[in-house]
């Protein structure tokens, strides 16, 4: 790593909040005056958010750095990183935590799907974006899996049903409003209360196709010949749905 990588970071000017084309306003003194906190305003206006100058921070090095550093042991990595990168300075320190944006360092697995610690809590790893992780068995930087497109296993019916494969079998699914009451409700389909991590886990994980409030009141495996007539159902309706859409 270069011994300059934090001046690389931190080098653009700042901008407009929300607006990277407007240039950024020339504070009045007066407004940087101090002044007792009672006689500050009590709202702010509409855009008064987008007045003040924002931080313009150019991490494309450092995401370089870290996909250069792919097939490494990681405390190899971390190493470098920590050598040029003190945490006694408040700069260095600032992009030494950007590291962590990108590298899921707690990784797990979860009926074979990785998950991580994220910025956004845990969840599946490359469920919105490309990245890196930390393998918890053989402790080398590995890049993440690509995001996966939507599951073509399920096939979507009128009034909340829907057609699921799952594990190569197709299943019948009725799903229902939840209302606000979820700690004592199950769902029919995975068999698991949806106030439990590992019903939120199979949400994450694009297992239950269903929106968050609602729930699977009834599922079961439905004959061939009611199988077929549930396909014609979503065809059809694919078919309208499309014809709208032209």
């Amino acid at each position: 790593m270069r011994s300059d990588m934090f001046e690389l970071l931190l080098e653009r000017p700042r901008t407009y909040r929300g607006c990277r084309s407007r240039r950024a306003p020339p504070y009045p003194r007066a407004k940087l005056a101090p002044r007792p906190i009672e006689d500050s305003p009590r709202g702010e206006a509409l855009g008064g958010a987008y007045a003040e100058r924002a931080l313009n921070e150019n991490l494309s090095p450092l995401v370089r750095w870290i996909d250069r550093q792919v097939g490494r042991p990681w405390r190899l990595v971390y190493s470098e990183l920590a050598e040029k990168l003190s945490p006694s300075s408040a700069v260095k320190k600032h992009v030494r935590d950007h590291v962590f944006d990108y590298v899921a360092v707690h990784v797990f697995t979860v009926e074979g799907v990785l998950y991580g610690h994220l910025r956004r809590g845990v969840g599946p790893l490359g469920r919105y974006r490309r990245g890196y992780f930390v393998c918890p068995k053989s402790d080398l930087l590995r890049r993440t899996p690509a995001p996966k497109r939507r599951s073509q296993d399920v096939r979507a019916l009128a009034e909340g049903r829907y057609v699921v494969r799952r594990r190569g079998i197709w299943h019948y699914v009725e799903t229902a409003k939840c209302g606000d009451d979820r700690a004592h409700l199950v769902c029919a389909y995975t068999g698991l209360p949806l106030s439990s991590q590992a019903y939120r886990g199979a949400v994450l994980a694009d297992r239950v196709p269903w929106r968050w409030e609602h729930v699977a009141t009834r599922a079961f495996v439905p004959r061939k010949a009611v199988l077929a007539a549930l396909f014609r159902e979503a065809e059809r309706l694919e078919r309208e749905a499309g014809a709208l859409g032209r």
